[in-house]
């Protein structure tokens, strides 16, 4: 419950920060939900942080983020060869890692999607059957 609220408050903060910085011209004009122009923006927002939303937990989901390890290693052993000359080899980091690392994302990425989907549907709603054409 904790992971869906906080999941939910950043979602939503997302939204708002993104429709006023990049789409409000004045503050009051912002809120005027009536005007085409607000509504166009609130879809806006709405979708692109939706889709963003989803991608990151449709990675999360699919447990695809273990390609970001191979990147860390490379980065890491590139660097730590500068320096001291060796580095473990790739499978005793990929070995390290995993038991170091515990599953920690599992309900925070299954809500983050289904919030992602919400928000792309409420979009795509607001955008074909609010706003006046």
């Amino acid at each position: 419950m904790k992971g869906f609220l906080g999941t939910l408050i950043v979602g939503i903060g997302m939204v708002l920060l993104l429709f006023m910085v990049f789409y409000g011209r004045e503050f009051n004009e912002l809120w005027d939900f009536s005007s085409r122009y607000a509504m166009d923006n609130l879809s806006n927002s709405l979708f692109l942080v939706g889709l963003v939303t989803f991608c990151l937990s449709l990675v999360m989901l699919t447990n695809a983020a273990n390609i970001f390890l191979a990147v860390g290693y490379t980065v890491k052993a590139f660097f730590a060869r500068r320096r001291h000359g060796t580095y473990m080899e790739y499978y005793d980091y990929l070995k390290q890692k995993r038991r170091d690392q515990s599953d920690r994302t599992g309900p925070i990425a299954l809500t983050a999607f289904f919030m992602s989907i919400a928000m792309i549907s409420v979009s795509l709603y607001i955008a074909y059957s609010v706003i006046p054409t």
